[in-house]
């Protein structure tokens, strides 16, 4: 009889133990990712060309960033900095991306910029997709003093006709 009040205690002690969760996730090195400042559309952090919102987003609610291609040689483009970054990174870049016109598609660089504002891209993508998707692009890079990445969000230039897409959910994390 001991046995089993023993073995009921010991049951009912770790059931209540919580699991350690070793899956810490990094901060989000991207200031204003989603776009959004409260209910408001927010381009706070990020510089550009043809941006503008949309209420097309991937878990509808809130707003996302809405690009429109230019006409040669201008670039619809969003980029923001992440400075402050010494020493050899293990990065991964995720976002949320659609393409809204049947022609056309987004990319998405990360760039190295030096001291002198020279760059150095580091990865793209081309994104095609109709529909809502997700990326996540892993790379590695070495920063000194005075580099930064820059994201750099597009939709591209174009002599043919309209190209939209739209970004949502920015994040840059350490792996």
């Amino acid at each position: 009889m001991k046995k089993i009040i023993l073995l009921l205690a010991l049951s009912l002690f770790l059931s209540n133990c919580k699991k350690e969760n070793n899956n810490h996730q990094s901060p989000n090195l991207i200031t204003n990712s989603g776009f959004e400042n409260g209910s408001s559309f927010d381009l706070s952090h990020w510089t550009g060309n043809l941006a503008n919102y949309s209420t097309d987003t991937p878990n509808n609610s809130g707003y996302a960033l809405q690009l429109r291609a230019g006409w040669l040689p201008d670039e619809g483009y969003a980029e923001t900095v992440v400075g402050n970054l010494v020493g050899t990174y293990d990065l991964q870049l995720s976002l949320d991306y659609k393409v809204l016109t049947n022609n056309g598609a987004g990319r998405v660089i990360v760039y190295k910029s030096d001291r002198n504002g020279d760059r150095t891209e580091l990865i793209s993508q081309e994104l095609p997709s109709r529909s809502w998707q997700i990326i996540h692009l892993n790379f590695m890079t070495t920063l000194s003093t005075f580099d930064s990445l820059i994201i750099h969000l597009s939709a591209g230039s174009t002599e043919l006709g309209d190209i939209r897409v739209l970004y949502d959910n920015v994040s840059l994390v350490t792996n």
